[in-house]
């Protein structure tokens, strides 16, 4: 099995994530 991802990584991923689609909505 893989490492799991570090926490502070995957509160990055998610918040990319909203920034990418409030940016594609905001168009």
């Amino acid at each position: 099995m893989g490492h799991p991802l570090p926490l502070p990584l995957l509160w990055l991923t998610s918040s990319y994530h909203q920034l990418v689609e409030l940016g594609s909505s905001a168009n």
